[in-house]
């Protein structure tokens, strides 16, 4: 399974180890490879470009991979972004947006999970009723509870 990253919960998981242990044991108990977006590096690295790049490069392992936005990509990114916006009399010049480009290369990557809690990526998922679950870093369940399946009697 692929799980895809956007730049807020990227932060979080180099910055909070207690994020960073949950979502490398929900990865693991879901055999999971964490995707993340080239959108994201840019906007990850632009904030301090030498402190994040490093906490980038000290990050990487076997289980992540880098999501290009190539022409496949592309043509999903222009594909919902047209479907997004069709009913939108607007001349906007720059139509798609970062949110975009990283929710069109979770899906190119065939992405079951898009970790974000930007509003804009969960608002545009869910207008366009994507097969995309967005999860929030509390919606990540580890499966640590050893009652889970337990009945009461």
């Amino acid at each position: 399974m692929i799980v895809a990253i956007d730049n807020n919960i990227l932060v979080q998981l180099v910055s909070d180890r207690a994020v960073r242990n949950n979502l490398e044991t929900f990865l693991h108990q879901n055999n999971a490879t964490l995707l993340i977006p080239t959108p994201v590096i840019a906007e990850f690295t632009a904030f301090d470009f030498n402190k994040r790049r490093m906490q980038l490069l000290s990050y990487e392992h076997n289980k992540v991979i880098t999501g290009v936005l190539d022409k496949k990509s592309a043509l999903i990114c222009g594909e919902i972004t047209y479907k997004l916006h069709k009913n939108i009399m607007n001349n906007d010049r720059q139509r798609v947006k970062v949110d975009l480009q990283i929710i069109a290369i979770s899906l190119a990557y065939d992405a079951k999970i898009l970790l974000s809690e930007d509003e804009g990526v969960i608002k545009s998922v869910k207008n366009l009723e994507l097969d995309l679950n967005v999860y929030s870093r509390d919606n990540i369940k580890i499966g640590l509870d050893l009652f889970d399946n337990n009945e009461t009697n």
